[in-house]
């Protein structure tokens, strides 16, 4: 692992007519990427589909249990009174979080196992059960890690938000308007995580660095993988099965190619990087 990463820097400058050009080039990276991920799932659909996206659909299924005893919890009429009165009920504050933490043992490394075997087939190894393992056992503690200091930002932006917007006083609500661009910052981080973390082999900190200086450096990229995400997202509930066994390996390629073509125009490799062989 590399613990020590000089990191990403944005050189803003105003760009010339090749720069320009290669903007354009960036902001339609993220469909080319889709479109080429769809067609490597044409290809490679059996071994994506049993040997990537059923193992990580696995991990993640305990996911489901805090999320259906926050979202019973959040839907008493008493809760919803109390949020809205500024009166986080204690359980709720303090469970889930720990409940999310527990679940995310499972899927954190289970997501960074996923996008280890979609790194490592980019690069024509394989993939092999055996492979999700050793990826799921290298990237265990990172893995886990990065999913539980996400999600507790995430829990702290939401927090911020309504404490703030629901005291009914205008100048706290344009706090929560800060609250609203956090939250849009951290969901346009959300597919360089995950990339990064398994390509440049990083730590938790470097990961959410970099991945910040990506979103700011490369808006026309970040808006694309954005898109992409969030169709991914709508398109889960309503197609569950298929969505289950064929999404994750796209979004995950997707992710993993435009992630190293913006490292390719900073001038970072994995190899220069620390990324070891597993």
């Amino acid at each position: 692992m590399r613990v020590f990463s000089p990191g990403l820097r944005v050189a803003p400058r105003w760009p010339d007519a090749e720069g320009r050009r290669k903007g354009l080039d960036l902001i339609f990276l993220p469909i080319k990427s889709f479109w080429w991920a769809l067609g490597q799932l044409y290809y490679d659909l059996i071994p994506l589909a049993l040997r990537v996206n059923i193992l990580w659909s696995l991990t993640v299924l305990p996911l489901t249990l805090p999320v259906t005893l926050i979202t019973i919890v959040v839907s008493q009429p008493e809760v919803r009174d109390s949020i809205a009165d500024r009166r986080v009920p204690l359980d709720l504050l303090v469970g889930a979080p720990l409940l999310a933490a527990v679940a995310m043992l499972l899927a954190g490394p289970g997501t960074a196992a996923m996008y280890n075997s979609i790194y490592r087939f980019t690069e024509l190894e394989p993939v092999s059960f055996r492979l999700f393992a050793r990826g799921f056992r290298r990237f265990f503690v990172r893995g886990w890690l990065l999913a539980v200091v996400d999600l507790f930002a995430l829990f702290v932006f939401a927090i911020g938000f309504m404490f703030y917007w629901f005291s009914g006083e205008l100048f706290l609500q344009i706090i929560a308007v800060v609250f609203v661009y956090l939250l849009l910052f951290w969901a346009l981080m959300q597919p360089y995580l995950y990339p990064l973390l398994v390509t440049l082999d990083l730590g938790v900190y470097h990961t959410f660095r970099n991945a910040a200086v990506l979103v700011v450096g490369n808006p026309g990229a970040t808006l694309g993988l954005g898109i992409i995400s969030v169709v991914s997202l709508v398109g889960l509930p309503i197609f569950t099965i298929v969505a289950m066994v064929l999404g994750p390996a796209v979004v995950a390629l997707t992710g993993v190619r435009v992630t190293g073509n913006l490292l390719e125009e900073y001038g970072v490799s994995p190899d220069e990087n620390g990324a070891a062989e597993i």
